[in-house]
């Protein structure tokens, strides 16, 4: 079966759903095969191949956030980043300051914590910055479910970046946030160059 002329045009097969049509197609512009949404090829576009092998997936859950003030903060042990309840800037996802959001992925400000949608396999970064006159104990952690996955440790720190990541298995729904567990204050630099993080569903 060969679908097309060899002209330079649009081609496509639509898979007529009951609830929802699907369908895979050439666009001729882009040189590019497409796997969408509906029945018009180039919308809501899930997957798009291109010549040299390139797999594009723009509606993957991702989401980037950084720190949206810029002066010093005290972080008390056990509080969340990121949540205003605890007293912390929320974080920004605004592309004005080069953060993202892209569907599938919420954040609540008033906990600081993130809730995936959709179940698979996600890869989470964080880090915040020290910005201490004393030397302090950091602990730097990823919680899922209230339940810590991983943390960065260091010790006697006064001054510089504190990260931690993990490659997480997600429910649906299941929610992440990031915490100060080193036993003591710490004194943090909220800035958006300092402060930042990522999670990205890859698979």
């Amino acid at each position: 079966l060969t679908i097309g002329d060899a002209t330079a045009e649009d081609t496509k097969l639509v898979f007529d759903g009951n609830a929802q049509d699907y369908y895979i197609g050439l666009d001729d512009s882009a040189d590019q095969l497409t796997i969408g949404l509906g029945s018009a090829l180039g919308t809501t576009t899930h997957m798009k191949f291109d010549s040299t092998g390139i797999i594009t997936m723009p509606l993957q859950p991702s989401i980037m956030f950084q720190g949206s003030n810029p002066n010093t903060k005290t972080v008390n042990n056990t509080e969340r980043y990121g949540s205003t309840d605890d007293g912390q800037a929320a974080f920004s996802t605004s592309s004005a300051t080069n953060s993202h959001s892209i569907a599938g992925i919420t954040y609540a400000s008033d906990t600081g914590r993130f809730t995936v949608t959709t179940a698979g396999i996600y890869l989470v970064y964080f880090q915040t910055y020290v910005n201490s006159s004393s030397a302090v104990n950091v602990r730097t952690a990823i919680y899922r479910n209230d339940v810590r996955q991983g943390f960065g440790h260091v010790q006697s720190f006064t001054y510089g970046s504190s990260n931690v990541s993990a490659c997480l298995k997600c429910a649906a729904n299941d929610f992440i946030d990031f915490r100060s567990i080193g036993g003591s204050d710490v004194l943090i630099y909220e800035d958006a160059n300092h402060v930042y993080g990522f999670i990205t569903k890859v698979s």
